[in-house]
């Protein structure tokens, strides 16, 4: 009965979140977008982590891997969808590249919130991944806690919620400044050249990193929750969905799309293909359920 019970109220959550995230009001579905992809036979994905392991990069021989790659691939398939076409753009331009119809979605690891909802004028598919910040520094790095970073300068992308992170931080004294970057490779190389003292990054970013350069850590029992803009606050607290959820984004007049999308999310996660993907990756926890991102 306990399994019943969940699947249950797991499918009421998703119905609530979807209707939430197409606002009230909303237009009925609109198939344009879903028809042109289908007609075409080819999605176009604005990206802006390609490169960025453990999401998207290229293998040696120039096929692609990572779990949003293998996610997206699922996703496509099931949207009777053949191929994929990627449109690689700096963080910051992801969203108006989306909106003046460079793309069809934004597939990039973005983290799901009401401010990028209203004022990016997006909707988001529920979520696939979630994931909170950490401080990044080099191996021989000072830093161990939170007060070390009185004085230092942190990294982060322009646009991110880790820069959001980056200046709550500094408001509160843990830092004296910030170099923000457009992309999210940079602030790595950033750090390898002593130009800046650490690094707000996710977990996983940090481990795919490692990987490819070994001489750094991430500060140890330090884990913090993914924050908005404290003007956003109350709103983003009555979201359907926890903070630091990961969707796929598109217009907001595409809920056709949205609907297929969240067909295809929900169809990965109940045949375990999202949570094998997860484990591949070395991402899967108890974070990752449905149950942790969607709140009951």
């Amino acid at each position: 009965m306990a399994s019943l019970r969940r699947t249950i109220t797991g499918t009421a959550i998703w119905f609530g979140l979807s209707a939430v995230l197409a606002g009230p009001g909303s237009p009925a579905a609109r198939a344009d977008t879903l028809t042109d992809i289908k007609a075409r036979g080819e999605i176009s994905i604005c990206n802006g982590v390609i490169g960025l392991r453990p999401y998207i990069y290229k293998n040696a021989d120039g096929s692609f891997a990572g779990f949003e790659y293998e996610m997206m691939t699922y996703a496509t398939k099931k949207l009777g969808i053949s191929k994929i076409n990627f449109v690689q753009l700096e963080w910051a331009a992801l969203i108006p590249g989306l909106k003046s119809g460079r793309c069809d979605i934004i597939w990039s690891g973005m983290t799901m919130t009401e401010q990028r909802r209203t004022e990016g004028g997006v909707e988001f598919s529920i979520p696939y991944f979630f994931q909170d910040d950490h401080i990044i520094v080099m191996a021989d790095s000072p830093i161990k806690t939170l007060d070390d970073l009185r004085g230092k300068t942190l990294g982060t992308t322009v646009g991110t919620v880790e820069e959001v992170q980056a200046k709550a931080l500094v408001s509160k004294g843990y830092g004296a400044s910030i170099k923000a970057f457009n992309d999210q490779k940079t602030p790595f190389l950033a750090l390898l050249n002593n130009q800046v003292d650490a690094l707000i990054f996710d977990r996983f970013s940090f481990e795919g990193q490692r990987e490819i350069t070994p001489n750094i850590r991430m500060l140890e029992h330090v884990s913090l929750p993914l924050i908005v803009d404290s003007k956003w606050q109350d709103v983003q607290d009555k979201a359907p969905y926890l903070m630091g959820g990961t969707g796929v984004a598109m217009r907001k007049d595409d809920t056709a799309l949205q609907a297929a999308l969240n067909d295809a999310i929900r169809a990965m996660d109940a045949d375990g293909t999202r949570q094998m993907i997860l484990t591949t990756y070395r991402a899967w926890d108890e974070s990752q359920t449905m149950d942790h991102m969607l709140k009951r």
